[in-house]
């Protein structure tokens, strides 16, 4: 079993999202608020969207979508067939890796 972030893992295409978004089904957590939309595949697939209006730094934006990547590599195995669209709330700031994997495999849980 490898551990890798694949390109199948990940929404790349716009209208990948547009279809979450469209789906208009959302979760909101402490942290993050997920959209998801049931996919096809075999497998779950996450976008990472952070705004620039509430991370103005690159930096900042960079790192939550690292984190967030990583949390979902680490858990892909545990989430049924789904699409997946993570964005960060304004709480975010200064929480500790461990308070942000807990708060989504709540979000994900809620979804089954």
């Amino acid at each position: 079993m490898s551990l890798a972030f694949k390109k199948q893992q990940k929404l790349l295409k716009t209208d990948d999202f547009s279809s979450v978004f469209d789906f208009r089904r959302a979760l909101t957590g402490k942290y993050l608020t997920l959209s998801y939309k049931p996919n096809a595949m075999v497998h779950a697939r996450v976008g990472v969207v952070v705004a620039k209006k509430s991370f103005p730094t690159a930096v900042e934006r960079n790192f939550i979508k690292r984190r967030m990547r990583e949390i979902f590599r680490l858990n892909c195995n545990h989430i049924q067939p789904l699409d997946l669209v993570v964005r960060p709330r304004q709480q975010i700031r200064g929480v500790g890796y461990n308070a942000l994997c807990a708060d989504f495999l709540e979000l994900v849980a809620k979804i089954r």
